[in-house]
């Protein structure tokens, strides 16, 4: 068929089709049968030459149904299909390539064996065995075209619009295969008929799914299977309407679809179920079946339950339109799964991509099947953009099935392809709040994903936004798919990541889990902003201390900003206040302790001469004595003008702790937020006071020392610290300033 001029036509839409004029390759230039040019990319499109079997196939499905019904049609096939092979082929792999082209069942052995010897008898073997086929110079190729194409081609395979003054070959009318075969072959037909009666015709429903738009590569095989084009169901439509063929010009075809009945679908359906085991009956009413106003549905189904096969028109139909899979269905659910448990694994699949929304039909075993599938995701893609065209009422329906077969996808196992599922994720993030947890279950399955196949990020850009509805805990598929994206990618450092992130989440998620988020660059500055805004804008003690506590935030935000907002709190927290005198008083009270100690120092050295330095003695002794009585006074003193919650006896810890704070604010410039955090840390700890427990930490609960909101466990009952406690110790007694915060382990 090397004589045939190349044409090129859409995969997702054949009925568009057009000349090829430049060398196939990345692009190509295409005139399409309106006259304009236009160049398109290899792979979206696909070649073949005119009225070869791919063309046919995939343009003119409807006479590829019809070639294929008879077996004076079906050889003319097989020969056009030796034609095209450069080389010569076997028996066996002629079989497989035309057995793959059609529906489970369509060429048994008995056919087989009758297509076999007419196609002996047309490239001229004889009766011995022969495993190797090749068309002789003198056998005749039948065309495939339909007489009609041949002036529908004329403008657009001539540059001038005018038939075959270009120099390409001239199209011809395919003619009845009775005629190229001879009497001979039309004898043994009707000698075939008689001994097999289902031989005459082999209704042909199609054997292709929705492709899922996904693009198709360019040197895709011959056996991919063909969808039903606009023009084609233009035409059958008038065809039932009539009960006549409006194409004079083809040869008779068997009569696949009768005219219309007057019996209603219901009537129709009653007596298939009947006919269990009366294979023409079935056939019969399966015919009159497609000429009622049978919904695309209860069609399909019957073709699957009593055809056993495949519709490809109805399956395109119902992929679609997803409000048709929408209909209740007539027959029952177990036997449309039994019939589908009868197909093979690639019909099987291409039903279940055509039922997925339809309620309680497909198992979970089938999803389990059918996810594994490398175009599940694809598939997914396109009919969640079908989705969003239906009406509200429709898309109400239609998302708990879409969920569901979403929810047997993130159960299965994790591939590559599942990175490309960003319109799935943004058709259930854009949802109801019942799609959530499905969302969240496909980011997890993304996530893990990700962790397993190296993506580029970039290719992942789809996916920010979807993700930004969904909430960000620890737990949540947004921070896994977060935390998995590869901190070294250029992409990964942009901040539309973290679109919606605010101060709660990050207080929502544990310390060491939102440390995790800083490990990017830009995501570190990004949660600086939104710590310093947080701090600065807090009002209450509480709010304060907690944003502090997470070290995401305290380790990103300005020191400065930190410092100011004590300060403000203070104004208006007593209690703050009072802790701020306490570390100013304390500091005092702990520089007058040092001072005793360094005076008992001088003393104890002076003892070796008491003799000589005895004045001396008696005076450092004096003084020793006087600053503690000066000590023994001040404490004494803070016992009785302190209020209820600090005691007079320490009013100098106060002024201890002032000299911390003033030695922290004069540290500050030339120290970070972690060294300025642990000198606080050391000089509070000198005065006494420790921490109850320490974050993340598992302790068995005391009331004395612990607060559990929301509850009050047992005493002894093990619990985990959300936020430490502080407790002062004194000479003679330990006090608790602050309780620490616990939650019971779950």
């Amino acid at each position: 068929m090397s004589d045939k001029p190349l044409v090129v036509f859409a995969r997702r839409d054949p009925s568009r089709v057009g000349r090829l004029l430049s060398k196939p390759g990345k692009s190509l230039d295409v005139r399409w049968e309106d006259g304009s040019t236009e160049t398109v990319v290899s792979g979206e499109f696909l070649q073949a030459p005119l009225g070869s079997s791919r063309f046919i196939q995939h343009v003119v499905p409807e006479r590829w149904q019809e070639l294929w019904s008879q077996d004076e049609s079906a050889a003319d096939v097989l020969v056009v299909m030796l034609a095209e092979q450069p080389s010569s082929m076997e028996w066996t792999d002629l079989r497989k390539k035309a057995t793959d082209l059609l529906p489970r069942g369509a060429i048994d052995q008995k056919r087989w064996d009758r297509l076999r010897g007419r196609l002996r008898k047309r490239i001229g073997l004889g009766p011995g065995p022969a495993s190797k086929l090749r068309l002789g110079p003198d056998v005749e190729v039948p065309s495939l075209l339909p007489a009609d194409w041949r002036d529908r081609w004329g403008h657009v395979l001539n540059d001038d619009a005018s038939p075959n003054q270009a120099g390409d070959p001239e199209v011809t009318a395919v003619a009845p295969a009775v005629e190229q075969s001879g009497a001979d072959d039309a004898r043994d037909a009707d000698a075939d008929r008689k001994d097999e009666p289902d031989a005459v015709s082999v209704p042909l429903t199609g054997t292709s799914a929705p492709t899922a738009d996904s693009p198709a590569d360019a040197e895709s095989s011959d056996e991919s299977v063909a969808t039903q084009t606009k023009p084609t169901r233009k035409r059958s439509r008038k065809r039932r309407a009539s009960g006549t063929d409006d194409t004079s010009a083809e040869p008779a075809a068997p009569e696949t679809v009768p005219a219309r009945t007057s019996r209603p679908a219901s009537e129709v359906l009653a007596e298939l179920k009947k006919a269990t085991t009366d294979g023409d009956a079935r056939e019969g009413l399966l015919r009159e079946l497609r000429s009622t106003d049978v919904s695309p549905l209860d069609a399909f189904a019957a073709e699957l339950v009593f055809g056993g096969s495949v519709a490809s028109g109805l399956a395109k139909t119902l992929f679609d339109q997803p409000a048709e899979q929408l209909r209740p269905l007539t027959l029952s659910a177990q036997s449309v799964r039994a019939a589908l448990g009868k197909l093979d694994a690639a019909d099987r699949r291409r039903a279940c991509t055509s039922l997925l929304l339809t309620a309680d039909l497909l198992s979970k075993d089938l999803l389990a099947e059918w996810v594994t599938d490398e175009e599940s995701v694809s598939v997914l893609n396109a009919l969640s953009r079908r989705i969003r065209d239906l009406s509200s009422t429709e898309r109400r329906t239609a998302l708990p099935h879409y969920v569901r077969v979403v929810l047997a996808l993130a159960e299965s196992a994790p591939h590559d392809r599942l990175l490309e599922a960003s319109p799935v994720l943004a058709l259930l993030a854009e949802s109801s709040p019942e799609c959530t947890p499905a969302a969240d279950s496909l980011a997890h399955a993304m996530a893990r994903a990700l962790r397993k196949h190296a993506a580029p990020v970039e290719s992942l850009a789809a996916t920010k936004e979807p993700l930004s509805l969904l909430p960000l805990t620890a737990e949540s598929g947004r921070f896994r798919f977060l935390v998995a994206l590869p901190a070294a990618d250029p992409a990964t450092s942009s901040e539309g990541w973290l679109r919606g992130v605010g101060a709660d989440d990050l207080l929502a998620l544990p310390d060491s889990e939102a440390s995790r988020l800083t490990r990017v660059d830009s995501w570190r500055a990004r949660i600086g902003e939104i710590s310093e805004e947080a701090v600065a804008s807090a009002s209450t003690r509480s709010r304060l201390l907690r944003l502090l506590s997470v070290r995401a935030v305290a380790t990103t935000v300005d020191p400065a900003i930190a410092v100011s907002a004590i300060r403000r709190v203070a104004g208006v927290d007593t209690s703050v206040m009072a802790w701020l005198n306490g570390l100013i008083e304390r500091e005092q009270i702990e520089g007058l302790r040092g001072e005793v100690a360094q005076l008992e120092n001088a003393v104890e050295a002076a003892s070796s001469e008491l003799a000589a330095q005895r004045a001396r003695a008696n005076q450092a002794t004096e003084r020793a004595q006087a600053l503690q009585s000066q000590l023994t006074d001040a404490i004494q003193s803070q016992g009785t003008a302190h209020d209820a919650v600090i005691v007079q006896a320490e009013r100098d810890a106060y002024r201890a702790l002032a000299r911390i704070l003033a030695t922290v604010g004069s540290e500050a410039r030339r120290l970070d937020a972690d060294q300025l955090i642990t000198r606080l840390q050391q000089l509070v700890r000198i005065q006494g006071i420790e921490p109850i427990g320490a974050a993340g930490q598992e302790l068995a609960f005391d009331p004395a020392l612990h607060d559990a909101p929301g509850g009050r466990p047992a005493p002894g009952t093990s619990v985990h610290v959300g936020r430490p406690g502080y407790k002062w110790i004194r000479e003679d007694a330990e006090e608790v300033l602050v309780k620490a915060l616990v939650a019971v382990d779950q």
